[in-house]
């Protein structure tokens, strides 16, 4: 890792999409550094919670029809629509602390070995869609430049959407952001160590191996915003 981290201070990860450069983190994060000092007894919800966690190949959620970020059905934001569906859902699945705990083991543990316990890319990205839209209220998403900008650009359903380039986009732009909301220069240094990483994968074209890090991404976002104790 510190081999290859001379060989990419000098220029941008993805230079025709955003300027956000490994020195660039660098500064943020030494800015943000010296600036430091279980389930209801509804029937109806009980079966909701009984389908699988998996999405398929055209991004559907909790096998909802027509749901996922591109879906016409989908209304990001409505109380109308499959979005809204799929939210209930999830809002559900991580409504005890003992659940969310789970979920942040599972995606900040993920490795080689443990691809039965990976969490579907479709469900991370609504997990942290929904605590960045909570985030706005709460001023856990960062404030003005951060994970607010990130729902934005993911519920336009165009940058993130591609196989390869697209989770890439998305761990360097939730890296980007990470010193707005990091408590610790551990977790700092960590994401970093993960930015690199995803472009090794994106350059060797690791679909899976960006799979698992852009999860334990979305588990260090989720740490340092209180998921635990607040919740979606």
């Amino acid at each position: 890792m510190l081999i290859l981290l001379p060989l990419i201070l000098s220029f941008h990860l993805f230079p025709s999409s955003s300027s956000f450069s490994i020195s660039a983190t660098t500064i943020g994060r030494n800015a943000f550094l010296s600036n430091r000092s279980s389930l209801s007894s509804n029937p109806k919800k009980t079966s909701i919670m009984s389908m699988s966690s998996s999405s398929n190949n055209n991004g559907e959620i909790y096998g909802i029809p027509n749901s996922g970020w591109k879906s016409p059905s989908w209304n990001w934001g409505s109380a109308v629509g499959t979005g809204h569906d799929c939210a209930l859902i999830c809002r559900t699945k991580y409504q005890t602390s003992d659940s969310r705990v789970d979920l942040l083991e599972r995606l900040l543990n993920v490795d080689d070995t443990t691809d039965t316990a990976r969490i579907p890319l479709e469900e991370i990205k609504l997990i942290l869609g929904l605590a960045w839209q909570k985030g706005r209220w709460d001023k856990s998403d960062g404030g003005p430049g951060g994970y607010g900008d990130v729902l934005s650009l993911m519920a336009a359903a165009d940058r993130y959407e591609s196989d390869v380039a697209g989770r890439a986009a998305f761990v360097e732009d939730m890296a980007e952001r990470f010193h707005l909301i990091a408590d610790s220069e551990e977790d700092v240094d960590g994401i970093m160590d993960l930015y690199v990483d995803a472009k090794m994968c994106a350059i060797s074209k690791d679909e899976m191996g960006l799979d698992r890090i852009v999860g334990r991404c979305a588990g260090l976002v989720l740490k340092a915003m209180g998921f635990v104790d607040s919740g979606l």
